[in-house]
């Protein structure tokens, strides 16, 4: 699905390449750093749920649209700053087995550094590149059975959000304004992250 999405928003020339290629060359490493490493299934749950809960609040909170790129995201400093966003939830996206892109879109929201379809374009590749990473390193772990079963426990509370995603890119590439698109994703990841706190608690 996520590749999906990805193409569908290149196709669309929606892909903030110039800025996307080198927030992701740094999250990678980083993603498949954290997937090599064990944690327990308490953490796990817990670092998702409260990742996904604070940012869908992040995504409902009313903030002025922003229509055209600003140029200080590629300024050096721009630069810097989100790549040292993408190394943290890189390392967050190889813990917990998602691409990162769902916690790294609010804060570009917040940052008003872009519109909202070349964010949802960015979180898409973020999402496909370091999930790639990320259980890339899950597999050279010889604990890799047991955290690939500790995911599928949780399969269906991503697959909302996956299925989500993928009507999203085809609508909001095309026809849904850009504000609806990040309120509707927001409701659904804070749903998602409920849920995940539910289960921690218990």
């Amino acid at each position: 699905m996520v590749t999906g999405n990805t193409i569908q928003y290149q196709r669309k020339k929606l892909v903030p390449w110039n800025f996307a290629i080198p927030i992701i060359s740094v999250s990678i490493p980083a993603a498949f750093f954290a997937g090599t490493l064990t944690i327990s299934e308490s953490l796990f749950v817990m670092i998702l749920g409260i990742s996904l809960l604070f940012s869908g609040l992040a995504m409902i909170i009313r903030h002025s649209e922003v229509n055209e790129p600003k140029e200080w995201i590629l300024s050096r400093w721009g630069l810097l700053m989100n790549a040292i966003i993408g190394v943290i939830l890189g390392l967050i996206a190889g813990f917990v087995g998602i691409g990162g892109g769902i916690l790294f879109a609010p804060l570009l929201h917040l940052q008003k550094c872009l519109p909202s379809k070349q964010i949802a374009a960015f979180a898409s590749v973020f999402i496909f590149f370091n999930s790639i990473a990320g259980l890339s390193g899950q597999l050279t772990k010889q604990t890799s059975i047991i955290n690939t079963m500790l995911l599928t426990d949780y399969i269906w509370l991503f697959l909302a959000v996956l299925l989500g995603g993928q009507i999203g890119s085809r609508l909001g590439s095309q026809l849904l304004p850009g504000i609806l698109i990040r309120r509707l994703t927001g409701v659904l990841v804070i749903y998602v992250g409920i849920r995940m706190l539910l289960i921690f608690s218990n």
